[in-house]
C-alpha cells in the first residue's frame, strides 16, 4: 500500500480553520513530525502553547484534550502530560516557551525528552484511554472488537 495522496488526506478540511502540514521526512521518526508542526505554526508570540495528540491513540476524546488544557489554566503549569500505564506522555500540552526546544528534536526523540528536562514545570492528568494505541493489525482488531476493555 503506497503513501496516501496529500489531496485525499486534506479532503474535507478546506472549510475548517486548520493548517495542514506535510512531513516529507516522517520515516526518520516522531521528532521530525514535531519539528514540522512547530515550524508550520511559526514563531507566533501570541501562541500560548500547543496540544500534541497522536493519531494512534483512538480512544482519546475531545473531552480528555479539554481536561489537559483546563489543567494548564488551573495549575499554571506549562507542561501537562497524560498519565497512564506507569508513565506519562501524549496527549499533552506544551507551553510556548518549550516550542523551540521541541522544534530541535531529531529522529525518534519525542516531546518526552523535553519533558524530562523540565519535570518541575510538569503536572499530569490521569488518562487511562491514552495507554491503548494502534500500532499493528492485531491492535486494530482488538479496537474494533468488543473485547478491547
Amino acid at each position: 500500500m503506497g503513501a496516501p495522496d496529500r489531496r485525499c488526506a486534506a479532503a474535507g478540511l478546506e472549510a475548517l480553520p486548520v493548517t495542514v502540514a506535510y512531513n516529507t521526512d516522517s520515516a526518520s521518526g516522531i521528532g521530525s513530525s514535531l519539528r514540522v508542526a512547530i515550524r508550520t505554526l511559526g514563531a507566533a508570540d501570541d501562541l500560548e502553547g500547543v496540544v500534541i495528540a497522536l493519531s494512534d491513540q483512538p480512544l482519546v476524546t475531545a473531552e480528555a484534550l479539554n481536561r489537559i488544557v483546563e489543567t494548564h489554566y488551573r495549575t499554571g503549569k506549562d507542561i501537562v502530560a497524560s498519565e497512564y500505564a506507569d508513565t506519562y506522555g501524549a496527549p499533552l500540552f506544551l507551553g510556548n516557551r518549550f516550542l523551540t526546544e521541541v522544534a530541535e528534536l531529531n529522529g525518534d526523540e519525542g516531546a518526552k525528552r523535553v519533558i524530562a528536562r523540565h519535570l518541575e514545570d510538569m503536572t499530569t492528568v490521569p488518562l487511562v484511554d491514552a495507554a491503548f494505541d494502534v500500532d499493528t493489525p492485531a491492535d486494530y482488531e482488538r479496537l474494533t472488537s468488543s473485547s478491547w476493555r
